[in-house]
Formats: structure tokens, sequence, C-alpha cells
């Protein structure tokens, strides 16, 4: 009796060692026949339902948790993106105000220059009215540019004697000047 015992506990040890090696490389499912036959007893088949239910119920929450996580993944990857954009945008931001600031100063700047140029037309104007000779003492105490300028802007006969009346030196630097005009 001794030996079949042993016999009976070596095979029943071989069954379990031969179920769980063939069960862990998917061969065979013993839970779903083992289900499948509990369901059969009608003590059981309420709790077999209950546990299937179970089962779905955690493969639908394992399936959302990994929707959930792919489109985390996705809204963390558009952040991310949209981080690179915002940063694009506001290097674009500050490039325009620097632009605009120096259009603004070059405004400003042209705006002084036009002003600057009637201001010379203006005197212009009033050195052809006036005797070459007063023209003449007031204008060489000007800047030679602008000397230039309002010369370049008289009648050529009337800026012509007031050349002639300026100091030679004066007269000459002017006249090279002339021709860069």
């Amino acid at each position: 009796m001794k030996k079949w015992a042993l016999v009976i506990i070596f095979f029943l040890i071989s069954l379990i060692t031969a179920t769980t090696i063939l069960t862990i490389m998917g061969i065979i499912s013993p839970q779903e026949t083992l289900g499948k036959w509990a369901e059969r007893i009608p003590v059981f088949k309420p709790h077999i339902e209950t546990y299937r239910a179970g089962l779905e119920s955690e493969e639908w929450r394992a399936n959302q948790y990994e929707a959930i996580m792919e489109e985390k993944e996705s809204i963390e990857a558009e952040r991310k993106d949209l981080e690179i954009e915002k940063a694009h945008i506001a290097q674009q931001w500050r490039d325009l105000e620097r632009r605009e600031a120096a259009l603004q100063r070059q405004q400003g700047e042209f705006e002084l220059q036009v002003k600057r140029q009637q201001n010379l037309a203006k005197l212009a104007e009033l050195y052809e009215e006036m005797a070459a000779q007063e023209g003449a003492r007031i204008i060489q105490e000007l800047d030679e540019e602008d000397i230039v300028t309002i010369l370049t802007q008289m009648d050529t006969r009337q800026a012509s004697q007031i050349l002639s009346l300026l100091p030679t030196d004066l007269a000459a630097r002017v006249s090279s000047r002339f021709k860069d005009n």
C-alpha cells in the first residue's frame, strides 16, 4: 500500500509539473477548462459568471488605461510642440518689436532730415532775396555741407555770385563738394 501511495504521489507531482509547464508555454489553459467544467455544476455557476465578469471588467479597465495613457502621451507631445511654437512666436514677437523700434528710430531720423531740408530750402529762398554780399557774409559761417545744400537749391546765377564772394579756400572746398552731390 505504501508503494502505491508513493506512486500516486509521484504521479500527481508529475501531472502538476506537466500542467504547469504546458500552461506557462500557452499550450493548455486549465483555468478555462476548469471554469467550463465548474459551470456545469449549478452551485458553482453564479460564482464562475461573477469571476468571468470580473475578468472582462479587468480587461476593459486595462484597455481603457492603455487608451488613456496613449492619449496622455499624445497630449504631452502636443503640449511640447505648442511650447516650441510658443517660444518661436515669442522670438518672432521680440524680432518684430526690435524692427519696430528700429523703424521708429529711422522714421524719427528721416523726419529730422526732412525738417532740416525744409529749413535749408527756406534759407536758400532767403539768401536768394538778399544781396550777394550779405548772403556770402552770412553763409560763410555755416557748415560746408549746409552751404552746398543751400547753394544747390538756389538760382544758379545768385548761387554763383555768392560763391564768388566767399573766401577762396572755402569756395574751393564747397566747389569740390558740388561734384559729389
